[in-house]
């Protein structure tokens, strides 16, 4: 698992410094998801994933629904 992280923290960084006017990532994968919040903390960028967009969706119908997020982990 740490490895996994580290990874997934280093590609995080990598495409920040690649495209520094970068204001959000999409993690394809949720088995990227519980890094989500030390992505946004390191890096100042907001970071999506399946379940945000699945929540997003959801809640599309419903009179003054904003997006809300819950991490589980």
């Amino acid at each position: 698992p740490e490895t996994a992280r580290m990874d997934s923290l280093q590609v995080a960084a990598d495409c920040v410094e690649a495209i520094p006017d970068t204001r959000a990532l999409l993690l394809e994968c949720t088995n990227l998801s519980p890094w989500k919040d030390e992505m946004r903390q390191r890096h100042g960028v907001e970071v999506y994933d399946v379940v945000d967009l699945l929540q997003w969706v959801l809640t599309a119908g419903r009179a003054n629904a904003g997006p809300t997020v819950a991490h589980v982990g």
